[in-house]
Order: C-alpha cells, then structure tokens, then sequence
C-alpha cells in the first residue's frame, strides 16, 4: 500500500527531527516546513493526509497557517493537529473558537503521538468513505432523473411526430389537434428543463451579480409583482383542485430588486407548493409584509410537509424528497434557484415545516429608504 504523507509544520528542529524519524519507522511518509509559510509552499505541490502544526512559529504562525488551509476548499478536508504548551490554555480556548478541535501538549511520548495520528486518519476515513458513498447515491440520483427528464418529453414529441407524419393530410382535425398539444407538452417541458439548467450556471458565475448592478430597479412594486406570479401559476392550482389566495400588505417597505430574478424565484416556490400539495379544498396562501427593515413575501400550503432530517438539504441541488414513493417533474434544483436568486438581491429564503401539515417558505429582502 502507498505510504500515507504527513506534513510536520514546527520551528523547533529537533522536535521536528524527533516527529519525523517516530512518524517514518511506523510506516509513515513526512514532508517538514519550519512555519506556517513554508507549510504553504509545501502544500502547493502536494495533499498530505495530515498535517502537524506548532502554534508559536515565526513569520506565520499556526492559527494563520490553519486559517489559509481550511480557507482553500483543495485543502479544508485535510485533518488537522495542533501542538501546544501545557500551560497555553488560552492557546486552546482560541482554538476551539476558530473550529480546531484536537491538540497534542507538548511535551508528549511517542505513543501519545501514534495515538492522536491514528485516531485522526481513521477518523477521516470513515468521513472520507461515508462522503464517497452518499456521492455515488447523488450521482446515481442525477443520472437517473437526467435520464428520466430528458427521456420522457423527447418520447411525446416524437411519438406525436411519428404519428403525424404516418398519415399527412388525411387525419380528422380533432386528432391532429390533440397530436399537437402532446408536442407542445414535451417542448415545454424540455424548454423549462434547459432553462433551470442554465439558471444554474448564471448563478455559478460573475454574470448574475453584473447582471443585477444593471438591471436592480430601487422601490420596486413589489406587491404588484407578486400578483402577477400570483395570477400566472392560478389555473396550475385549479387544475389540482387547490385554492391560490394572496394577502398583500399595501404599505410594503421599498426595495432594490431585479424583477426577473424575484418573479423566477417566486415561481419556483409556487410551484413547489403546488407540486407537494393534493387534495381537494386545501388552500396555498401567498402574504407579504414588512417588519424590521425586511419586505417578505410567505408563501404557506397545506402539502405534505418536510421532515427534520430533509429540512437539512431543501435547498441543496438535485435534491427531492422520497422521489422513490411519489413520481416528480423536475431535477430537484428548483429550491436551490430560488434561494441563489435571493440572496443575489441581497436576501434569503427561510422555511418551516411538519411532516403532515404542510410548509411556509418566506423570501426576504432588505429595504431601502424612499427617494425623497
């Protein structure tokens, strides 16, 4: 097996020298830096298992040196040990504040130090292996509904193709008509999946922040915007037998918005409620309301609610919840849209829920002071 590499960061070139040779005749590999800087440098041309940082080093100390390496997501995942004087208490409670949760106190035996390497790598392959596992379930999830989303509309236009083209001119008007609204679903759905794809990548990049320098309009009609989401997803609701109501505070305070990005994101949660919610006479209700320099907009329905555990990854990407017990439209990133879109303007969105009794999603966004 390949030797596993531990990067040694301490000033003291004996203990350095004492680390290195007890670390190496247990079958380990080591790489030394005398600070925090040279750490760095060594880091930029390999990925140790661990790394064994000093505290008190010159030009750059341990907490520096432990701040650059977890701010660079190449490196967070790496474990991580501190080495400390017994009487550097204070040298532990900052630690332990800045996230750094295992010391050795110097000075320590060599089984003390075998001990704390070993526990931290097999810690971290365990993490490392759990992550890999729940990669491969996202990754055989992404594949399947990709499959799935992109399959099923692509079989309606060209079963309905296929079907025209059998026989041209000679099929009675109803048919053709019915043949055509067929076409037309599996477009459209096609057509919202690119876009919500391509949402996507205009939130990963520079683009959508330009984009709302640009296009951000100062007291914006919030209320009127949101009726007219409101009114466009009313006969989407109709048609599963749900009520739509909206109740709009007329005094909403002002904000800085780009209208287009608002209207996605509250579409997206529209239609997330409308998705999640069945049953006869049950209404999803859309407020806004201003309070605390916010303006919020809720939306509350009465589906089948979110669980504590999935309450953890509503937002996260290609994510949806049981899609095993239950057929679902979509790649799971609505949520994720709508929430990237909000906080591009400046806000968020927080939600709420219990299993059975439905969800409130709130967007807000930070108000500005009226033009005088």
């Amino acid at each position: 097996m390949e030797k596993l590499t531990i990067l040694l960061v301490e000033d003291d070139l004996g203990l350095l020298d004492a680390m290195s040779e007890t670390l190496e005749m247990v079958g380990y590999s080591t790489v030394r830096a005398s600070n925090g800087r040279e750490g760095l440098e060594a880091l930029s041309q390999l990925r140790p298992d661990l790394i064994i940082s000093d505290i008190v080093m010159p030009e750059m100390d341990g907490y520096a040196f432990h701040q650059e390496v977890v701010s660079r997501p190449e490196l967070v995942t790496i474990p991580f040990i501190f080495l400390t004087g017994k009487s550097d208490q204070a040298d532990v409670h900052r630690g332990l504040r800045e996230g750094v949760d295992v010391y050795l106190t110097k000075p320590f035996d060599v089984d003390d130090l075998l001990v704390h390497v070993q526990n931290r790598l097999t810690r971290f392959a365990a993490v490392r292996r759990q992550l890999l596992r729940q990669l491969e379930e996202l990754q055989n999830q992404v594949v399947t509904m990709f499959s799935h989303e992109l399959r099923t509309p692509l079989a309606f236009i060209q079963g309905y193709t296929d079907l025209l083209a059998e026989s041209p001119g000679s099929m009675p008007p109803d048919e053709v008509r019915l043949f055509l609204e067929g076409i037309q679903h599996g477009s459209c759905r096609l057509h919202r999946l690119v876009e919500n794809l391509l949402a996507l990548v205009y939130l990963d990049t520079e683009v959508s922040a330009r984009e709302f320098e640009r296009f951000s309009t100062k007291e914006a009609h919030l209320g009127r915007l949101v009726q007219t989401v409101v009114a466009g997803h009313e006969r989407a609701a109709a048609a599963r037998g749900l009520r739509l109501q909206a109740e709009l505070d007329d005094a909403m305070p002002s904000v800085r918005i780009a209208n287009d990005h608002i209207i996605c994101a509250l579409s997206h949660l529209l239609e997330n409620a409308i998705k999640f919610t069945s049953g006869s006479d049950k209404t999803i209700m859309v407020r806004t309301y201003g309070s605390g320099g916010r303006a919020y907009i809720e939306i509350q329905d009465e589906g089948i609610g979110i669980s504590a555990n999935d309450m953890l990854v509503v937002f996260e990407r290609f994510r949806q919840i049981d899609r095993g017990k239950q057929e679902q439209a979509g790649l799971g990133i609505g949520l994720a849209i709508a929430r990237g879109l909000a906080r591009i303007n400046g806000g968020d969105i927080r939600v709420v829920s219990e299993p059975g009794r439905g969800s409130t999603f709130t967007l807000w966004l930070p108000s500005v002071a009226p033009s005088s």
